[in-house]
């Protein structure tokens, strides 16, 4: 069994198998990741990569979806503590490898990877706003310099399969001016799903999952 401290919240995710744990120190699911969620489609036995994992909310969305097998990363003890978890009630260990990302590496997206690994699909939620994390959980929202969006896209082609592609949810001040900046400067295509404000509610928002049902947070 996964040794972890029990979670202190579940939260019901339409489309997801199960109730997903949120143990303390996690960064709980919000609106960001129920969006990313929502568009994530994956062909019966792709290789997914879920870089700043979490609750390993993305990477379970993607293998309840048909991923054969997915690898999740994360810098907080916490969060890969808490993948593990959720993956282990489903009885998916076996097809998520949840990795920690030494502190030394923790702008890189791509640190605990093998030299050989190419994915169908990369998955990531990353910070938003260019300041300095004062703890773990700051984490989750505060990078300085944006480094850890910069590495994903600069070693973007190194580790997609031909026709892979990354699916990402970003807003804040840089917003979608960074991400085009990063995509000509990296020779990449660019495809917005969704442009708009943040809304406040996962009951506010206009996605819907692949079941076509809302997403939802209890």
């Amino acid at each position: 069994p996964c040794p972890a401290p029990p979670p202190q919240t579940w939260m019901t995710l339409p489309g997801l198998e199960g109730p997903l744990a949120i143990f303390p120190g996690v960064y709980p699911p919000d609106v960001d990741s129920l969006a990313l969620c929502a568009w994530i489609r994956v062909p019966p036995g792709a290789e997914v990569l879920d870089v700043g994992t979490g609750t390993g909310i993305q990477a379970l969305m993607a293998l309840q979806s048909g991923a054969a097998k997915a690898v999740a990363t994360d810098i907080n003890p916490a969060a890969v503590a808490n993948a593990r978890f959720n993956a282990e009630r489903r009885g998916w260990t076996e097809r998520l490898d949840v990795r920690l990302v030494p502190e030394e590496g923790e702008r890189e997206a791509y640190a605990v990877l093998r030299p050989d690994e190419r994915f169908d699909l990369i998955v990531s939620n990353p910070p938003f706003f260019n300041a300095v994390p004062e703890g773990m959980l700051d984490r989750h929202g505060l990078d300085e310099g944006h480094f850890l969006l910069h590495s994903l896209f600069e070693g973007l082609r190194g580790r997609l399969r031909p026709e892979g592609r990354l699916l990402l949810v970003f807003w804040g001040p840089a917003g979608l001016t960074l991400l085009k900046k990063l995509s000509v400067r990296n020779g990449l295509d660019l495809k917005v799903l969704y442009e708009g404000p943040k809304v406040a509610t996962p009951a506010d928002a206009p996605w819907k999952l692949p079941s076509g049902e809302p997403v939802t947070k209890e």
